[in-house]
């Protein structure tokens, strides 16, 4: 699978994350090997939405692979991984604008639009956006995740 470097990349961790950091932008094919690996993945191997013109083979991607652009541009970003601290996912938004087709190179692009405290614990919010190699919006992503847990009485499991 080949993947484009466009910018710089780091040795952090994605617990390091500050508000207003960009990220990207990185460039991905969307292979046939990605796309069945996913489709597999979430039980829809055999879904026909995901073939068009009755093809063998799935050549459209759905909407929630967006998940898979993310995960490239964060381990792209920070190879050290989440953190020394567990990190959950906690909610999303994705909107589907277009259709991603096997074979198109995609391009994705993020950035750390609030970083907050709630209940003691620390939250990172993220958006994201993939187009497709002729410059249309695919998706539009928008995340929240909790970065650390926190324990009995507020501190935080170290």
């Amino acid at each position: 699978m080949e993947i484009r470097e466009l910018g710089g990349s780091g040795t952090r961790y994605v617990s390091d994350l500050q508000e207003g950091e960009q990220l990207g932008p990185l460039q991905f094919c969307l292979t046939p090997q990605l796309l069945e690996w996913y489709l597999d993945g979430i039980g829809e191997l055999d879904n026909p939405l995901f073939r068009s013109d009755g093809a063998p083979c799935p050549t459209v991607a759905p909407p929630t692979m967006v998940h898979v652009a993310k995960v490239k541009l964060l381990h792209h970003h920070f190879p050290a991984g989440a953190g020394p601290h567990a990190r959950m996912h906690y909610r999303f938004d994705n909107r589907a604008h277009s259709v991603a087709r096997v074979g198109e190179m995609l391009t994705v692009s993020g950035s750390c639009t609030r970083r907050y405290i709630k209940r003691d614990r620390p939250y990172v919010d993220l958006e994201l956006l993939v187009r497709g190699e002729d410059g249309r919006l695919i998706w539009e992503y928008h995340d929240t995740s909790l970065l650390r847990l926190a324990v009995h009485g507020g501190a935080h499991a170290d």
